[in-house]
């Protein structure tokens, strides 16, 4: 790329999207997800945890839809309906996630497009409408910003029902919940208990180096976790939302392999040195990270019912984008509550009535 083109470029980012951190698209346009980002996603929330889809009877075999979520706050939300979508699906994502250079290649492969959420540049309307119309599919989320409460639904912005009104063939409302594994597992755990029996006996005849790696594999991988959930509440002082991070699988998950790598490097150089670890130390140390994996957060994912559209193209534009946005409030709502146990209720505000960002 030559020095005028990149030159042109940054301008045209600076001018569109207004910040020189910004690493996304020059056009702040989208492209198809690549053909990995199904597979990697589905693998990934499998390993990372229980996962489980309802309403797959509900996602429609055409396009032209925008799938609206709750927004709980966890790594996993934004990529689920590559899991369930039939179409070619875009994402409209918040323009943080293109500050790295990293994540805005992510999010490019994954096809996200930035959104200003103060004030929506005019590429970003008119490529969402453009999506809809060639019968592709959007994902918004209509919250705006993160669930404050776990099981409830946070008022809802008007964008998601603007763009259904000019363009969209239908609304497809999702709910999500994440959870700790509330099950006991006794079948798992004795499997799991005589694996790491096997395990530490194979270990015994190896050799101190592989015992203490593996005995502090699992010890790293068991404080890692314990710090992480004493530091999140200090940089998170929303009790819900700190909680929703502790449930997150993909987080937990990097907190416990860090952690295991770093405990198991220690734990074999310790091994070399002291012939300390014992056959003993390593199937129970295998059998704590077996535990991890059988007791893994639980994702749970709920595909509603489709809104038809065609009554309320026959209103009033203002009309319509309200009572969308209100029916789309009390479906999200219902499915949340569905998962989680937790009543919806009916008498929540249903539309976002402030202004500027309501992020937290």
């Amino acid at each position: 790329m030559n020095l005028t083109h990149s030159l042109a470029n940054s301008q045209k980012r600076l001018a569109e999207f207004g910040g020189p951190k910004y690493q996304g698209p020059a056009d702040g346009r989208s492209r198809k997800a690549s053909g990995w980002v199904r597979p990697v996603i589905i693998a990934a929330a499998k390993v990372t945890s229980r996962m489980s889809v309802e309403g797959l009877e509900n996602v429609p075999d055409t396009g032209g839809n925008i799938y609206c979520p709750n927004h709980p706050a966890t790594s996993l939300d934004v990529y689920l309906p590559h899991i369930f979508a039939k179409g070619d699906l875009r994402t409209m994502v918040r323009m943080k996630r293109f500050e790295s250079e990293t994540m805005a290649e992510l999010s490019e492969a994954t096809g996200h497009y930035p959104v200003d959420r103060n004030n929506a540049s005019r590429v970003t309307k008119d490529h969402t409408l453009e999506i809809l119309s060639n019968d592709g599919d959007v994902l918004i989320f209509p919250e705006g910003r993160f669930s404050e409460k776990t099981g409830q639904v946070n008022p809802l912005k008007r964008g998601a029902a603007s763009f259904a009104y000019k363009a969209a063939q239908r609304v497809v409302p999702v709910g999500y919940h994440f959870q700790a594994d509330p099950e006991s597992r006794p079948l798992e755990n004795i499997l799991a208990a005589a694996g790491a029996g096997a395990i530490g006996v194979l270990a015994g005849t190896l050799g101190s180096p592989v015992a203490g790696g593996v005995i502090g594999a699992a010890i790293g991988s068991k404080l890692a976790r314990w710090a992480a959930r004493k530091v999140i509440p200090k940089f998170e002082s929303n009790k819900a939302m700190s909680e929703r991070l502790n449930h997150d699988p993909i987080i937990m998950a990097g907190v416990s392999v860090a952690g295991g790598l770093l405990g198991g490097a220690l734990g074999a150089v310790s091994g070399a040195i002291c012939s300390l670890p014992s056959a003993l130390g390593v199937g129970l140390g295998a059998f704590s990270l077996m535990r991890d994996y059988i007791h893994r957060p639980v994702t749970k994912i709920k595909i509603g019912e489709a809104i038809d559209l065609k009554p309320f193209k026959k209103m009033e534009k203002r009309a319509a984008n309200t009572a969308i946005t209100e029916e789309l409030h009390r479906r999200i709502g219902h499915l949340v509550s569905d998962l989680s146990g937790i009543p919806y209720d009916e008498s929540a505000p249903k539309i976002y009535q402030g202004h500027g960002n309501p992020e937290k």
